[in-house]
């Protein structure tokens, strides 16, 4: 049992590891797990996920927050891959956005968009960079589809920060 200083430490650690969570529970979306192939069985169980806006905003806040450089690299992965899973879904996730940025501090989100611009500014932003190496580290290029390097990785995302953020934020990506 965890009692006085070690519980003190526990417990802040814990906290920290639940920083922004009120993010990942804000406008979330509605998944029919039945329509995802293999789970077809599961038809008519809907779960809720944190919206793709929430995750990478909540991703980007978290990262200086002494985070391990593994975990860290594994969240610019995590960003990658939803800037290409959700690349055709930029129109709604404006709107998720837009409704996040009235929901939360304006301090949040300028440092959202700061970080976000400054981490995958370029092909070798630390975004990229990192994300290039866990994808290394999974080996998942398939035969006939396009290699997955840093140049990818910072279009991909840089695309998905144009169609989400702010102008401001937008234009600075564009320089």
């Amino acid at each position: 049992m965890l009692i006085g200083p070690k519980f003190d430490s526990f417990f802040i650690r814990t906290i920290g590891a639940l920083r922004y969570l009120e993010l990942l529970l804000t406008r979330p979306w509605v998944v029919d797990v039945g329509n995802i192939p293999g789970f077809e069985a599961l038809k008519s169980i809907h779960l809720r996920i944190p919206n793709p806006a929430s995750y990478i905003i909540q991703k980007i806040l978290i990262q200086d927050e002494g985070r391990k450089r593994e975990s860290m690299a594994k969240d610019f992965y995590y960003i990658f891959e939803v800037s290409v899973l959700f690349r055709n879904a930029l129109d709604e996730l404006r709107h998720d956005y837009q409704e996040l940025r009235r929901a939360f501090p304006e301090k949040w989100i300028s440092r959202f968009e700061r970080n976000i611009i400054v981490s995958f500014r370029d092909a070798l932003a630390e975004g990229p960079v990192m994300a290039s190496q866990v994808h290394s580290g999974i080996q998942i290029n398939q035969p006939g589809t396009m290699p997955v390097d840093e140049v990818v990785i910072a279009a991909s995302v840089q695309r998905f920060i144009r169609g989400l953020c702010s102008s401001d934020a937008r234009r600075t990506i564009q320089k």
